[in-house]
C-alpha cells in the first residue's frame, strides 16, 4: 500500500537538531547496513584466515521490543569450528576494550556472544558483571549468514536511549585472546542501529481531510449559487449551513477509519444583476478521524471564501476561491512489541482552493435537467513537526505540500412546485470524480531518535476515482426565507465511503 526509502529533506529546525545530536557522539556512525571489504584481516590477527571469520555485511536493527543482529561472511558459517561472533554494544558507558590492537574507535559496555556450533547466545553486561543466556531458537544460520534476536530488556540503557545504542561486530575464536580477532564491522568504529519503528504513513489523513473539506465547501457554495439564480436579481442574501459528514473509511487505501466532519458555515451575497452574483462566506469545520492504528486525528479548518455566479440563458458559470487555516491534533498509536504507545503532535497548516463549474440547464421551470462539469484545485500545506513520545519512538516530519485537482462530471435533475406562500423543490445529482494531481501524499521524515537519517515515504493511494450522489429538498417562502436539507453519500469501487447530511437556512433581503 505504501513504501519508503532513504532520502528527502527535513525542515531546518529538525536538521539543526540532527547536527546537535551528531556532534554529541564521539565516533562516526551510520544508521544502515555496513558493507565490509572481503579479506581485510587486521594486522594483529594470528589465526587461520578462514572466510567465515571475514565479515562482508553487518546490520543491527531495533524495533522497540527486540534487537535483531545480522551478519554475512565470506564463507559458510561453521567453516571455523571454534568461531564465535561477538556484538559489542555501547549503551552510554562504552570503553575502548581493544585499544591494544589498534581498535580505539570500537567502544562497548556489553556484549552479545553468538556461538553457532553450541547453539547459544549469551548477553553479558560489563557494567553489572551479569550474564543471561538466550534460548537457542534466537539463532538463525543459512549458508554464510547468521542472525540472532535479543529481547530489548536484556540491554538496559547506561546513558543512551536504546534507539541510540551504538554497535560493532567482531568474529573470534573461542580459544585464545585478542590475537584471534580477525575483523571488525565496521572497521575501528561503531555503527548506529537501523530503526524499524512504525512509519508515519497515517499523516496522509491530514491532507485527505483538507481535500474532502474543500469538496464539501465547494458543493455547498454551488447549492447556494443555484438558489440565488432562481431567486431574482438585485437582492442581498444571507445564509447559514449546519451539517455533518460521517463514514467508516476514507477514499481508496486511506488509513482513516470512522470519520465525522462537522460543518458550520455562513455568508452574504449580492446579486449585481439578474445574471451575476458575488458573495463572501466563512466556514469553520471540524474533522475527527479514527486511524488504522487505533489513534485519532482531529482537524479544525477555518476558511474565508469568495464566490461568484454568472448565467446567460441556459448556461451558467460558478467560481470559488478560499484560503484555509488548519489546526491538527494527531494522536498516533505505535505498535511496539505487545504494547501500543502514544505519539502526539499538534501541527498546523493551510490550504488554497480554487474551483469553477459550468452547467447547461434544459427543461421547463418545474422540471429541469442540468449536465455539468467542474474542477476543484486545492493546494494543502502542513508545517514540519516532531511527535512526542516518552520512549522516543515517534517521527519528525518535514514541511510538505500536496495538490489535489478533482475533476467532476455529472448531471442534476430538479423538480419544483409553486404555492401561494412560496415553493418546494426536490433535486437529485450524480457526479463522477477523478483525481488529476497527487494521488499519494509524499512524506519526508526521520525518527526522532535519529533525526539526521532521512526517509521518503509514499503514503497510501487515496486520489482515486469515486462517485457522489446527492438528493435534497428545499422550501422557499415569498418573503425570501429558505430552508434546505440534502443527503450526499460518496462511493468508490469498494462501496460506500461516507455520507453527508447538510441543513441550510437562508434569507434574501
Amino acid at each position: 500500500m505504501y513504501s519508503y526509502s532513504n532520502g528527502g529533506r527535513l525542515a531546518r529546525h529538525i536538521l539543526s537538531c540532527a547536527l546537535l545530536i551528531a556532534s554529541s557522539t564521539s565516533a562516526p556512525a551510520l544508521a544502515q547496513a555496513i558493507s565490509d571489504p572481503a579479506g581485510d584481516f587486521i594486522p594483529s590477527f594470528t589465526g587461520p584466515k578462514n572466510g567465515d571469520l571475514d565479515l562482508i555485511r553487518v546490520e543491527a536493527t531495533f524495533d522497540g521490543a527486540k534487537f535483531r543482529l545480522d551478519a554475512a561472511t565470506a564463507a559458510p558459517i561453521g567453516t571455523t569450528p571454534t568461531g564465535l561472533y561477538v556484538w559489542g554494544f555501547n549503551r552510554g558507558k562504552g570503553t575502548a576494550g581493544f585499544a591494544a590492537i589498534g581498535a580505539t574507535g570500537v567502544l562497548f559496555d556489553s556484549v552479545v556472544i553468538v556461538n553457532p556450533r553450541a547453539g547459544t547466545v549469551t548477553v553479558r553486561d560489563l557494567i553489572s558483571g551479569t550474564g543471561t543466556t538466550v534460548p537457542a531458537s534466537a539463532i538463525k544460520i543459512s549458508g554464510n549468514q547468521i542472525s540472532a534476536e535479543i529481547p530489548a530488556n536484556l540491554l538496559s540503557p547506561q546513558g543512551l536511549e536504546q534507539a541510540k545504542f551504538l554497535v560493532n561486530l567482531w568474529p573470534r575464536s573461542a580459544n585464545g585472546g585478542n590475537e584471534t580477532i580477525p575483523d571488525f564491522g565496521p572497521d575501528n568504529a561503531n555503527t548506529r542501529l537501523v530503526l524499524a519503528f512504525p512509519t508515519p504513513a497515517e499523516a496522509s489523513v491530514q491532507t485527505e481531510a483538507v481535500f474532502d473539506d474543500a469538496s464539501d465547501r465547494f458543493a455547498r457554495i454551488k447549492r447556494r449559487l443555484d438558489a440565488q439564480r432562481r431567486g431574482g436579481g438585485g437582492n442581498i442574501g444571507g445564509f447559514l449551513d449546519l451539517g455533518a459528514r460521517f463514514g467508516t473509511r476514507g477514499i481508496g487505501e486511506s488509513l482513516a477509519r470512522d470519520t465525522v466532519n462537522r460543518i458550520t458555515a455562513g455568508g452574504i451575497d449580492y446579486a449585481l444583476t439578474r445574471n451575476a452574483v458575488v458573495g463572501l462566506g466563512f466556514a469553520a469545520n471540524r474533522t475527527h478521524a479514527d486511524l488504522a492504528s487505533g489513534g485519532t486525528l482531529k482537524a479544525n479548518i477555518y476558511s474565508p471564501e469568495l464566490y461568484f455566479g454568472f448565467r446567460s440563458g441556459a448556461l451558467h458559470l460558478d467560481g470559488y476561491a478560499a484560503y484555509s487555516i488548519v489546526e491538527y491534533d494527531s494522536r498516533r498509536l505505535l505498535p511496539i512489541g505487545a504494547d501500543l504507545l502514544l505519539a502526539t503532535a499538534r501541527p498546523e497548516g493551510d490550504a488554497l482552493s480554487f474551483a469553477g463549474s459550468i452547467g447547461y440547464e434544459v427543461g421547463a421551470k418545474s422540471l429541469t435537467f442540468t449536465p455539468g462539469i467542474d474542477l476543484l484545485v486545492t493546494r494543502a500545506h502542513v508545517d514540519g513537526y516532531a511527535e512526542t513520545n516518552d520512549q522516543d519512538f515517534g517521527a519528525a516530519l518535514a514541511d510538505r505540500r500536496r495538490t489535489s485537482a478533482r475533476l467532476g462530471i455529472g448531471a442534476a435533475v430538479r423538480y419544483a412546485k409553486l404555492y401561494g406562500w412560496g415553493s418546494v423543490a426536490l433535486h437529485a445529482k450524480g457526479r463522477y470524480i477523478t483525481e488529476l494531481a497527487d494521488k499519494r501524499d509524499g512524506i519526508a521524515f526521520a525518527y526522532t531518535a535519529q533525526p539526521d537519517v532521512l526517509f521518503d515515504l509514499q503514503g497510501p493511494k487515496t486520489g482515486i476515482d469515486h462517485g457522489l450522489i446527492e438528493i435534497g429538498a428545499d422550501v422557499t417562502s415569498r418573503t425570501g426565507l429558505r430552508a434546505a436539507l440534502s443527503y450526499a453519500p460518496r462511493l468508490d469501487g469498494h462501496g460506500f465511503i461516507d455520507h453527508a447530511a447538510v441543513f441550510t437556512i437562508g434569507m434574501a433581503f
